[in-house]
């Protein structure tokens, strides 16, 4: 069956297809079972161990450097590394609120393992940014930092562009 529209794929599902070999990306009839033992995409099984290794925690790095080399930093420097933060906060958090709009549509639940795993490192990573800006400002210059993209003007209007894509899908 050809169709030009995706449909958000139902949780429960008991009259699913568990025939791997019928399985599809989008617009399968998908029982929603996370089963390791039978994946039609192979690829999936490396890098899930891939990604599973890749964990890490924020406050296992040390930035007692970063907290003696931010202060030294020319001020050109000092906007470009807050406004560089500020921005990739944005992005990693808009990503991570992001990955499970997709998922509701993806029927191969071995491709939403990868998902969810990836929703998970973005939240790390954006947890990073705030450990990273714990160990070398205020809160108040934290706050400022984090939410520069709503009052510079050049942030916002590039964190416009991409969330309005986002909000169309």
């Amino acid at each position: 069956m050809q169709t030009d529209q995706i449909n958000r794929k139902p949780l429960f599902n008991p009259e699913g297809d568990i025939d791997v070999r019928n399985r599809r990306l989008i617009n399968f009839n998908t029982t929603n079972i996370n089963d390791f033992n039978n994946m039609k995409y192979n690829w999936v099984s490396d890098w899930y161990r891939q990604a599973m290794n890749n964990f890490w925690v924020p406050e296992e790095i040390n930035l007692n450097q970063d907290k003696s080399d931010y202060p030294r930093l020319s001020l050109a420097e000092k906007t470009a590394y807050d406004k560089i933060l500020s921005f990739l906060v944005y992005l990693d958090s808009l990503q991570s609120a992001n990955l499970p709009n997709i998922s509701q549509y993806i029927t191969a639940n071995e491709v939403n393992l990868c998902l969810s795993i990836q929703t998970f490192q973005e939240c790390i990573h954006s947890q990073s940014y705030s450990y990273m800006l714990d160990s070398i400002c205020s809160p108040e210059q934290r706050n400022d930092i984090l939410y520069q993209w709503k009052t510079d003007e050049h942030l916002l209007k590039r964190n416009k562009f991409i969330g309005e894509l986002y909000n169309e899908f």
